[in-house]
Formats: structure tokens, sequence, C-alpha cells
């Protein structure tokens, strides 16, 4: 974590870059102009929270959507930027990131002029404020008709996010993140807290919501899970794989061969020929065959077997 004026100018909006990726640090570093950004980086949310309190910052940017509802409960009034390098496709951003609560959306790379324009919408949706929904309820976004707004299009990107798009979390986050994630995406979806909502459709809009983090939690909590998932995502049929599929193959069959006998001697044969086999003695596997069938007459495996190895 550390204040980065580029020519120690004093002056100029704080901007305050929420990620602990290097790469997309710098581009911060070496895109904004120093006489007018001065730039504090901080690798997670906690050092971002230290930096609030000792800094004036007047703009954050996040590279996970959990970031912008944490910095929103400590700093409502805070302009937050959800970056992210598919925002190259506004129309995304334009859906995405207000749905996850996002002031405005940076797609990267990106210049100057970029940052400009998004860094005005942030302020321009602040400064509208971030009210309390029907009932007295507040949510972590606004108005009753801000969030109402945000679920039905967070809703309807359902099929397109992967399990860290759904909870706001950067796909390397620790365990923590991710739980910490889950938490605050629950709390504002779970279903009883809208039991008496009339709005049956966006009732069960929040319901499958609420679902969808739950399984994405189910599975990014599971070490073995999360690894296989993130292969998934990897690969070139990722839209495929935003939901998780085992990568375990089901087991075929009995987990013992013999068992498709019942007579214990047919048993013994049939593994003592299956066993020839292997080895290469075609003979003597169907010796043993001959014998299974003795004991078990008319077992169709057997018998199948028998055929196969005598086209050997």
């Amino acid at each position: 974590m550390a204040l980065q004026p580029a020519s120690g100018h004093p002056t100029g909006c704080h901007v305050l870059v929420v990620d602990s990726n290097n790469v997309r640090r710098a581009l911060f570093l070496v895109t904004l102009p120093p006489d007018r950004y001065t730039i504090a980086l901080a690798d997670t949310v906690e050092e971002a929270l230290t930096v609030l309190e000792r800094e004036p910052v007047e703009l954050a940017v996040v590279a996970a959507g959990a970031h912008v509802r944490e910095l929103h409960d400590v700093r409502p009034k805070l302009p937050v930027i959800l970056m992210d390098p598919r925002y190259v496709d506004e129309s995304l951003g334009r859906v995405e990131a207000p749905a996850l609560g996002a002031d405005a959306f940076l797609g990267m790379p990106f210049d100057a002029r970029a940052f400009e324009a998004s860094a005005a919408d942030a302020r321009l949706a602040a400064r509208k404020g971030r009210g309390t929904p029907a009932g007295g309820r507040p949510t972590l976004s606004g108005t009753w008709e801000t969030f109402r707004k945000r679920a039905e299009e967070l809703h309807a990107l359902l099929e397109k996010l992967d399990y860290y798009q759904l909870l706001g979390a950067e796909a390397g986050a620790a365990p923590a993140v991710i739980k910490t994630a889950y938490y605050a995406r629950a709390m504002e979806f779970h279903p009883d807290r809208f039991l008496t909502l009339k709005d049956a459709a966006l009732r069960e809009k929040i319901y499958q919501l609420f679902k969808r983090i739950s399984e994405a939690f189910k599975v990014l909590a599971d070490p073995q899970k999360r690894q296989e998932y993130d292969a998934g995502l990897t690969g070139a049929d990722r839209d495929a794989r935003l939901r998780y599929v085992s990568t375990a193959r089901p087991r075929q069959g009995p987990r013992d061969p013999t068992e498709i006998a019942k007579n214990a001697n047919a048993r013994k044969f049939y593994g003592h020929a299956l066993v020839a086999e292997r080895e290469g003695n075609v003979t003597s596997a169907r010796m043993y065959l001959t014998l299974a069938l003795q004991h078990e007459p008319g077992n169709e495996t057997i018998e199948k077997k028998l055929e196969e190895l005598k086209g050997k």
C-alpha cells in the first residue's frame, strides 16, 4: 500500500485503486497525468479502509464487485468505479457494473480520456445519493427502485456470469474474501427479506439469485470443486462451464467385475479368465470361462466374453 504522486504534486484528484494485480496498478501510474491525479494503491479492501481513514480520497477504482459494497458502507458518498477487461464491451459494463453496485465502469486497457469519462459518470451517480427502500430497510445500492432495477438486471445476467462475477470477487481471491463476498451478497438477496413483497415475479427472481449465489459459494468454498471449476473457466468452452460441472468420472458398472455372476465358483473362474486375458493367455481365459459357465449356465455376460475370445 503506497501513495504514488508521480511528481510529488500535493494537489489534484486523490484516486484510490484497490487491486493486487501489479500490471493493472502500473497502468494507472503511467496513464493518469501526474499533475492532475495522486494515486493511492491498496492490495486489499482492509488496506483501502486504512487509506480512507488518513487520505482525502475523492474517487475509488476497484477490481471486485464486493469491494464496491464495502467501500460504500464506509464512505456512502465516495464515487466508486468497477474495472474489468470485459468492459471494453461498453454494453456489458453499462448493465453489469450498476448491477454490482458501482457508480461507473472502466474497461481495460484504458487511456486518460476513458478514465476521465468514467470518473465523471461516477461523480454524477454518487451525487444522486443512496437512500432507503420502501419499508425502511436499507440496501447497499440505494433506493428501493434502484435495488429492484439492479436485482432484475443481475437476474438477466445470471447465465452470463461466472461464480466470481456473481459474488463480486476476483478469480484469485482468498477463501476469506470469497466468504465475505458471499455473506454480503446473501444478506442483500436473502429471500426471507422479501416474504411480504407483493411483486411475485420479482420475488421469484430474487429467490433464483439467492440460489445461484449459494451454489457459487458451495463450489468456491470447496478447494477440490474450486480447482475443477477454475480449470473449466480457462478452457475453450468457458461459456458452457460458468456453472460447476464435476470432472469426476461416474462409476460405470459394478466395482468388482465378477459381480456379474451369482454363483461363487462362477465368479471365481470368471475372475481367473479376466486375469488370463490381461496377461495375453487367451487359451487359459477361454478354459476358465467355460468352467464359469458350467457353474452358471445361461449367464449372458460370460457367454459374450467367451464368444469374443473365440474370435482371437
